[in-house]
């Protein structure tokens, strides 16, 4: 293979792997699709150069010289159609008809050229070396002219508007972007037509390697740019359009003009164009004191929701400022700024809930002293009663006073462990065990007929730091409401537990195929005292201990429904280690 070969097959091969990794980058913007398009072109100039050098004959030869100058008109052509949109912004109207005048001017002359080739291109054809090539006529230098030519005016037109750039690194981008191929273009250009004019061995150093340099420079200067296109407004575009605020541009009549992803995710649309020409009201629930009127007024911390195109509220503030003309004073238009509030409402209702529970905790332990005293007495005596063998209604008395005073002191307990400071003993423990115990226990004393176990237990499942009582404790608790919620449907059904570990956490999941819980209910299904059992079946105190235990061990346990019915209860824990 020679000089000439392996540099084409090189050019094409860089101008790809440039073309597919910038473009990958980044699918979506103009100027990396434009990108994209001037590499395929770049390939197709050097397949073109390729294939006319390797031809079997005169006539190929003369096809292939077509290809190339096709591909070379491509390569110049989209050359101008991507400085457009790189520049998009500073051209202004004159400028951008000028841009595209010249590019179809490109295309047209271009065409010309491709057109006298199947007329006057064998006449430029030689066999040199064992090979077809065009040395000279018209039709060669007519090419070569307009490949230089062109090039130059784009390279000009570039420059030209240099000037309005709006800062020097923008400056430094549109040089590169304007040097990247002027410097193949000219040394292919000038060599090519020395070599020819001067007969030498055409064959040795011709610069078709350029055509790898014309993508390299052009590729190191999109990925340098970031991916913008330049702009005097493009770095404060850019900058709104990664705010993780709703920005929203309206009209003096509330339409909407411009609006940023974070609006737009707000409201579950995709694109822009979605949401510009809308009224602002179609988004909202509820009115703006100003973005729908002409009187001046501006407004700060509005609460309000954003409508999503589920069908859910998204509970948002806002701040509204009008923007006015500096000369006349007329309005124009209304800038509004939405802050998504279900993160903070989320942090506010966990704080409330914390405090909460604290409160009950102090209020458990000075209860605790106070009732435990005589409660204590209670119990003494009622099982005295007990031995002194009564009889009768007597009898039945005493151990009714005993059993109430035993579940009475059962409650306590549990009221105590919501104000429990103490960590307990910790050790790593395997939870599979810890299941396996809880399930054997939440059983007894319940009838299991018509209830399916269904057991996944990962394998090796990491150990966990935790006080193996407490936590055995949740898990008895979250298989009882389980079997519990299976029972009351009345039929036969299945209680699901797994074990796994998710990105370094253990993952513990309790399902039942039970009724699932109130929607109504899932904000408060943790707070204490609060059961959806009957009355008399539940303290409501089961979950809200749960909740304190996973908690105080840096771990988090939720609620939800599933979708095919029943409720799943998951334990979150900081894994120790994995086997």
């Amino acid at each position: 293979m020679d000089f000439l070969v392996l540099s084409t097959l090189v050019g094409i091969i860089v101008s790809a792997v440039i073309s597919s990794y910038v473009f990958g980058r980044n699918t979506s913007h103009p100027l990396n699709r434009n990108f994209f398009i001037l590499g395929i072109a770049v390939s197709v100039w050097g397949c073109g150069i390729l294939l006319r050098y390797n031809a079997g004959s005169e006539s190929a030869a003369v096809v292939f010289f077509s290809v190339a100058m096709f591909g070379s008109m491509w390569t110049v052509g989209w050359y101008f159609r991507f400085a457009r949109v790189f520049m998009a912004g500073i051209l202004g109207e004159a400028g951008v008809r000028r841009m595209r005048g010249a590019e179809a001017a490109v295309f047209a002359s271009g065409a010309l050229i491709m057109a006298g080739i199947p007329v006057f291109g064998a006449k430029s054809m030689a066999l040199v070396g064992g090979h077809f090539h065009s040395v000279t006529g018209p039709i060669f230098f007519a090419a070569v002219v307009w490949g230089i030519a062109t090039v130059l005016l784009g390279v000009f037109m570039i420059l030209a508007h240099m000037k309005d750039a709006p800062g020097g690194l923008e400056r430094k981008h549109m040089l590169t972007v304007a040097l990247a191929p002027l410097m193949p273009a000219v040394i292919f250009g000038v060599l090519e037509l020395g070599l020819h004019a001067t007969s030498a061995d055409v064959f040795v150093g011709e610069p078709y390697f350029t055509i790898a340099i014309f993508e390299l420079v052009i590729g190191w200067g999109v990925m340098r740019l970031g991916l913008m296109t330049i702009s005097p407004q493009s770095a404060a575009l850019h900058i709104l359009q990664s705010l993780p605020d709703g920005l929203v541009l309206l009209d003096s009549r509330g339409i909407v003009r411009n609006a940023n992803p974070a609006f737009l995710e707000m409201t579950g649309l995709r694109r822009e164009v979605e949401a510009e020409g809308r009224p602002v009201s179609d988004f909202l629930e509820g009115s703006l004191p100003c973005a729908e009127s002409a009187a001046p007024c501006a407004a700060k911390d509005l609460s309000f929701n954003v409508r999503h195109s589920s069908g859910q509220g998204i509970p948002v503030s806002a701040n509204l400022r009008q923007v006015r003309d500096p000369a006349s004073g007329a309005r124009l238009g209304t800038v509004m700024v939405l802050r998504d509030l279900r993160a903070r409402m989320k942090m506010e209702a966990e704080l409330v809930h914390a405090e909460k529970l604290a409160g009950l905790g102090r209020l458990a332990a000075g209860m605790a002293h106070e009732i435990n005293n005589p409660l204590s007495v209670m119990m003494g005596l009622s099982e005295l009663g007990n031995l002194l063998g009564l009889g009768g209604k007597a009898e039945e008395y005493f151990r009714k006073i005993h059993a109430q005073a035993l579940r009475t002191k059962s409650l306590m307990g549990k009221l105590l462990l919501l104000s429990r400071k103490e960590e307990g003993r910790r050790e790593e423990t395997d939870l599979n065990d810890l299941i396996e115990e809880a399930l054997d226990l939440a059983s007894l004393g319940m009838d299991p007929g018509g209830i399916t176990v269904e057991k996944e237990l990962r394998r090796g499942m990491p150990s966990v730091e935790c006080d193996p009582e407490m936590m055995r404790q949740v898990f008895v608790n979250l298989a009882q409401n389980a079997f519990q919620a299976v029972a009351e449907c009345g039929c036969s059904g299945h209680v699901r537990v797994t074990s796994g570990v998710e990105g370094g956490t253990a993952t513990v999941r309790f399902e039942d195929s039970g009724h699932g819980i109130p929607p109504e209910a899932m904000p408060m299904i943790f707070d204490p005292f609060f059961t959806t059992k009957a009355v008399g079946k539940g303290t409501g105190l089961g979950l809200s201990i749960c909740h304190g235990i996973v908690e105080k061990h840096g771990g988090r346990i939720s609620a939800e429904n599933r979708p095919e019915g029943g409720a799943r209860f998951t334990v979150e824990l900081p894994a120790k280690s994995c086997a």
